[in-house]
């Protein structure tokens, strides 16, 4: 392949699509609701500001998270989502205070959903497991997002969902 044409496919690989542009709804300032479920029975509910924005010439959406207090301390987190067009694929990193593994997701629009998959190292009991993320946008002003978890006896159950909505 010529320079010229290297290097036209380069920028073309390298520069946002419309799929970076499906991310464009969640950007801005939310007040989250957060329900954790750590077993069967009713979650245990709290609250924060969330504020979600683009990096590198929209690239990448940021997002910071800043809860409240809980009974195990402060949740505080931070993730970074973005579409590679070189894998064709949606690719998610999420960290947090209450871990010290990092979680990375992959995954596609799936109708109305962005479904991203993942192992992640979750806790003494389970071990690696595996998670999958719902992101559902409802309108310009709310989005949902749920993480489900695989435990080891095959079995997916809801651990996390968080009502966005716009401040």
């Amino acid at each position: 392949m010529e320079q010229n044409a290297m290097m036209d496919a380069w920028i073309k690989a390298s520069s946002p699509c419309e799929e970076h542009a499906k991310l464009e709804p969640m950007v801005g300032s939310w007040d989250a609701q957060t329900s954790v479920w750590f077993g069967p029975g009713d979650p245990m509910v709290t609250t924060g500001k969330v504020v979600k924005q683009w990096a590198l010439d929209k690239r990448f959406l940021l997002q910071d998270y800043d809860g409240e207090e809980t009974p195990m301390g402060r949740f505080f987190g931070k993730g970074t989502l973005g579409y590679s067009n070189l894998a064709k694929r949606y690719e998610s990193l999420w960290i947090d205070c209450m871990s010290t593994a990092m979680l990375f997701q992959t995954g596609n629009w799936d109708r109305d959903a962005l479904v991203l998959v993942g192992d992640q190292h979750e806790s003494i009991s389970l071990g690696l497991v595996r998670v999958r993320s719902v992101t559902r946008i409802v309108s310009d002003d709310r989005h949902t997002f749920e993480n489900f978890v695989t435990g080891p006896d095959g079995n997916e159950m809801r651990t996390l969902e968080v009502i966005y909505t716009r401040s």
